[in-house]
């Protein structure tokens, strides 16, 4: 190894040197590193760093950092997303982003002990349980799911674990706090019938041959019509529409303007019956798009609710249209999702049983239909009442 001296165009003189550090672990190549420094002896001083990190790497340039809680952390989340839905791909890295990398992100993996993790884990409990002050929703740091931000971490750890870089786990001897929390009170924003009747007439007046109206038209009057999710409703094809039954076959959803190839659960995967009203609307909006679509070059367009130029719609950028025609028509800022609670709310309230509203949702279990409906039945519960006293005659 020899280091040579150069005096470079404004006449300073540097030392550089071609270094050996010898043969990659993990490419069997050699490996050659050009060192240069403003004096001999630091340039030595540069060449003997080198060649020790190139040992401490394990003999390869390829350092895959391993030294703070974050970067296994990443490493976990990287095999983990490989068999999971996107959706559940968002919640995930929303948990580690808000709540486990804040929390431990900085440690170094090998310092983290249970002492560490309990002090964590009892503050992630004492955020959760501040008074919420009759709020909807938590705010972000004071999430109530501290049990399942603390099974992420243990499950780094066990990855961790399997791959030799810590001896133990620390979260075998940590206590997860088991206190009663305060619930948020889930408001299900829906529309009555007289509030959809004054919205569709609004709509209806609006101008025609417009493709956003003439979009949103259809998509409203869908989403009451069959309970449909948003993104359900925008990754339907025509070939999912029958009108000759007035059936809508679900069987995908999108998520920012991409089309999963699988809904949200199993029980998502149904067929949905509607209304003569909603199919006469679906269909017109049918002839709009195909002479829209003509008229700027495009043939006929597989989608029910494309974008304009034909692609998958991000029904984010038709939110505006909603907000601004909810605002004219004095009505309930409800979203789009506003319309499947209206359209449980109508069911319930015409005595359709809850298993029938629970196919027609999609929901996972009947429960989860009766929890989030069973307050809307207040026009059943007096119909009970009239029905008993009706009876009642000893």
């Amino acid at each position: 190894m020899n280091i040579k001296e150069y005096t470079k165009k404004d006449g300073t003189k540097v030392y550089r040197a071609n270094v050996y550090l010898g043969v990659d672990s993990l490419t069997g190549k050699q490996v050659r590193k050009v060192i240069t420094a403003k004096s001999e002896k630091m340039c030595n001083t540069k060449i003997s760093r080198a060649i020790n990190e190139f040992e401490k790497n394990g003999q390869t340039v390829r350092k895959v950092s391993v030294d703070d809680f974050k970067d296994i952390a990443m490493l976990w989340f990287d095999s983990y997303k490989l068999g999971v839905k996107p959706r559940t791909v968002q919640i995930m890295q929303t948990r580690l982003n808000n709540y486990v990398l804040p929390a431990l992100g900085e440690y170094r993996i090998d310092k983290v002990n249970s002492i560490i993790l309990q002090q964590i884990v009892n503050q992630w409990m004492i955020n959760a349980s501040q008074p919420l002050n009759g709020a909807y929703h938590r705010p972000k740091g004071k999430g109530k799911d501290f049990k399942i931000y603390f099974n992420i971490v243990e499950r780094i750890f066990k990855h961790a674990l399997s791959l030799g870089l810590v001896k133990d786990n620390p979260c075998v001897n940590v206590i997860v706090p088991k206190v009663r929390l305060e619930s948020t009170e889930k408001k299900v924003k829906y529309l009555t019938a007289e509030q959809l009747k004054i919205f569709f007439e609004y709509i209806g007046a609006l101008p025609k041959e417009k493709y956003t109206n003439e979009l949103m038209t259809g998509l409203c009057r869908l989403l009451v019509a069959s309970g449909l999710r948003i993104g359900e409703a925008v990754a339907l094809s025509w070939s999912d529409i029958d009108f000759k039954t007035g059936s809508v076959s679900v069987s995908k959803t999108t998520l920012r303007a991409v089309i999963q190839s699988t809904p949200k659960t199993d029980k998502s995967n149904r067929i949905v019956l509607i209304d003569s009203k909603a199919v006469e609307v679906l269909k017109h909006w049918e002839l709009f798009q195909a002479k829209y679509f003509m008229s700027i070059g495009k043939g006929k367009q597989e989608l029910v609710f494309p974008n304009r130029t034909g692609g998958v719609l991000d029904y984010q950028t038709m939110r505006p249209f909603l907000i601004k025609w909810l605002r004219a028509c004095q009505l309930p800022q409800v979203g789009f999702h506003g319309f499947r609670h209206s359209h449980a709310s109508l069911l319930l309230n015409a005595d359709v049983p809850y298993k029938e509203i629970q196919e027609r949702l999609g929901h996972a279990s009947i429960k989860m239909t009766m929890d989030t409906y069973s307050h809307l039945e207040s026009d059943n519960k007096i119909k009970a009442v009239e029905r008993f006293e009706s009876i009642a005659n000893f």
